[in-house]
């Protein structure tokens, strides 16, 4: 089947329109780039939900990451419609050779453009400098064009958007790695994090506790919105804002 000679993009897409980003581990080539787009075109040129067409396109975001968007207030996507974008994105990595479904990668901001790294890698990047509160990240978690708008945010803002955090990171790594970034968000500000918890009505117990001052006493050293890194890479603990 041969690609319409127009190819979609997101622009043509309306704000409501659902999203599925996926992140290329490198950046992707112009060559890479057509195919995907070609290849998206033919897939949602047939893609259906219970026989009815799927207003849709697929689209590449700042060289590195694979778009499907879907506007659902023509058709809603089914979860036979959605295994379907699944497959077609597997058979995008065959073609690729590469994996577009790595959670563990952080796209952001470097000193010489859009780049990434492992998930696991940021502490080291921290202490180095490449990487800091201001940083630049991208956040794959948007979930219509409108909010696009939002797509890259700092890591400390990233951070401390609830959403992100439990869907991507609170699962991949210790809560200590993030609090730091938290209380910097919290503090760029001007927030105290424990007025905060204090304001919200929740009973002492229930406030984080990312200093341990609930388990046995060891000195606490906290975290900065220049650096918020600095109780761990500063001693044996990670800070708060506590």
């Amino acid at each position: 089947m041969q690609a319409p000679s127009k190819l979609r993009s997101l622009n043509d897409m309306p704000p409501h329109a659902r999203l599925w980003i996926y992140k290329a581990p490198r950046a992707l080539g112009q060559a890479e780039q057509r195919l995907v787009r070609e290849r998206g075109a033919e897939f949602t040129s047939g893609w259906a939900a219970h026989g009815s067409p799927l207003d849709a396109c697929v689209d590449v975001l700042v060289d590195r990451f694979v778009v499907i968007a879907v506007d659902e207030q023509q058709a809603l996507a089914s979860g036979c419609s959605i295994d379907k974008s699944v497959g077609f994105i597997k058979g995008l990595e065959h073609d690729l050779r590469m994996m577009l479904t790595d959670r563990m990668i952080v796209v952001y901001e470097g000193a010489e453009g859009v780049t990434s790294c492992r998930l696991q890698d940021l502490p080291q990047l921290v202490k180095e400098g490449s990487i800091t509160a201001d940083t630049l990240v991208y956040d794959d978690l948007v979930s219509t064009v409108g909010e696009l708008g939002k797509f890259v945010a700092s890591l400390s803002e990233i951070v401390s958007s609830g959403p992100y955090v439990k869907a991507a990171i609170f699962n991949l790594v210790p809560y200590q790695l993030l609090q730091p970034f938290v209380d910097a968000a919290f503090k760029k500000r001007g927030i105290d994090p424990e007025n905060f918890w204090r304001g919200a009505g929740l009973p002492a117990f229930q406030w984080p506790d990312p200093n341990g001052t609930r388990m046995p006493i060891i000195p606490v050293l906290v975290g900065t919105v220049a650096m918020p890194f600095a109780a761990y890479f500063g001693g044996r603990r990670f800070g708060g804002g506590r």
